[in-house]
Order: structure tokens, then C-alpha cells, then sequence
């Protein structure tokens, strides 16, 4: 039963760092998980659309990135559909918001 308790205090800090999430380490995420995105160059406004590295490989890395680091799925269609870092932020807040356990 030890190893329950040893679990979840593995689980814990990132819950705890998932509740500070910020738009800078959103678009710090982003721009570490997109190979072809030089750190620094997104800021909230950018229309990712818009990005030469804005590829079905970057899409599929920021989907993955959300996924693993904020515990919420986006589909691919969400996301095109998206014209800001900030909605992108503002969508995966939502999630994360109505993903309280009941």
C-alpha cells in the first residue's frame, strides 16, 4: 500500500505546476516542442497559421505537448481553427477548467 502513497506524491507536483500554468510558459512549450521555432519569436497575438514552421508535424507536436503537459486533448480541427497562441491558451484553460473531477 506504500507504494500508492509514493505515487501520488509523484502525481502531486504537477498538478501543482499544471495550476500555475502562464502564457509565457505556454508559448515557451510551444516553442520548445516545435523544432522550427526559434525560442522567443511567438508571442500571444501570433496567428500560428501564419508560421513557415506551422507544419502537420508542429501540429501534431503541440497536440502532444498539451496532452502530456496540461492533461487535455485538442483535436487537430480545434486547433487549425484557432488564429492566436492565445486562443490556443485560453481553449486549454477551458479544458482544464471543466475537466474537474465530479
Amino acid at each position: 500500500m506504500g507504494w500508492v502513497y509514493a505515487l501520488l506524491e509523484l502525481i502531486q507536483p504537477n498538478q501543482q505546476l499544471i495550476t500555475t500554468m502562464t502564457i509565457e510558459s505556454f508559448i515557451q512549450n510551444i516553442e520548445d516542442n516545435v523544432e522550427a521555432v526559434e525560442a522567443g519569436t511567438l508571442k500571444p497575438d501570433t496567428n500560428p497559421n501564419n508560421l513557415e514552421a506551422w507544419d502537420s508535424l508542429a501540429v501534431l507536436s503541440v497536440l502532444a505537448m498539451i496532452d502530456s503537459e496540461y492533461d487535455v486533448q485538442v483535436s487537430g480541427t480545434e486547433l487549425s481553427e484557432m488564429t492566436s497562441i492565445q486562443q490556443m491558451f485560453d481553449a486549454v484553460q477551458a479544458k482544464r477548467g471543466s475537466a474537474s473531477p465530479a
